[in-house]
């Protein structure tokens, strides 16, 4: 069983391409992995933050990004001779990435799009919604609407 926190599992999101992580985001997909996770491989506690992580992570607002000025590939090696992407520092858990990768984030979009009221993917909040989001978004009322069209006809 392999214990994953808070930091963790934002850090998980931010490499599988979400480039900000609201409460709800993260909440529900805590809950679903979880509720989905039937083999215990994951136990969720409470850690304090690394150094690394406060520096290069932005908590303070609605949503938790990654700080103006860095991106996943930005090198933060003290060192110049050396390339370490910021990626490589936040990336704590293989296994948890390994699992999240093959996770469906559709419900998960489908449910935050719900508790904020948006019904249109390119009028979801910007501060709120990722580009990722938005994209699953886009696809999932797509899919929406080419089923309400099959049921007219």
């Amino acid at each position: 069983m392999e214990k994953i926190s808070f930091e963790i599992l934002i850090s998980a999101l931010f490499n599988l391409g979400f480039d900000k992580v609201d409460p709800v985001l993260f909440t529900y997909t805590l809950g679903k992995l979880l509720l989905e996770d039937v083999e215990h491989q994951f136990i969720y506690g409470p850690e304090n933050t690394s150094i690394g992580f406060n520096k290069y992570v932005d908590c303070s607002g609605i949503a938790i990004k990654i700080k103006d000025g860095y991106t996943l590939d930005t090198n933060v090696s003290p060192r110049d001779s050396m390339i370490i992407p910021l990626r490589k520092t936040l990336f704590k858990s293989k296994k948890l990435l390994s699992y999240l990768e093959n996770f469906d984030f559709d419900e998960i979009v489908s449910k935050k799009a719900n508790a904020y009221g948006v019904t249109i993917a390119d009028k979801a909040p910007k501060e709120l919604f990722s580009e990722k989001e938005i994209g699953i978004l886009k696809k999932l009322l797509a899919n929406q609407n080419s089923e309400n069209k099959k049921l007219v006809k």
